[in-house]
């Protein structure tokens, strides 16, 4: 019994010879279809890991600025923001792991 024994006898029941080769070509196209998603996946965590990076460099901006009119509003948002962001992050990496 070879490797590709079931789809060899697959092939001759259907009576078609070139069945091996287009199973063959659709799971290879499949696997190489999410190999491309988690490249995908990779370069949009670190994006999103980049743009985590400069929101928190902007919190602590606000947080210097101190209590001025404007400020301490934006900085809630901000934090929200992040904090969201950080979420967003974690759950997209634990995806990506499982890849």
């Amino acid at each position: 019994m070879g490797p590709f024994f079931i789809l060899e006898n697959l092939s001759a029941a259907v009576g078609s010879p070139r069945l091996v080769d287009k199973i063959k070509y659709v799971f290879g196209r499949s696997r190489g279809e999410d190999d491309s998603f988690a490249k995908l996946m990779h370069d949009i965590c670190l994006a999103l890991g980049i743009l985590l990076s400069k929101k928190r460099r902007l919190v602590a901006e606000l947080e210097a600025l101190g209590e001025r009119e404007g400020v301490t509003k934006s900085l809630e948002h901000m934090r929200d923001i992040v904090a969201r962001d950080v979420v967003t992050l974690g759950e997209l990496e634990t995806l990506l792991a499982c890849a």
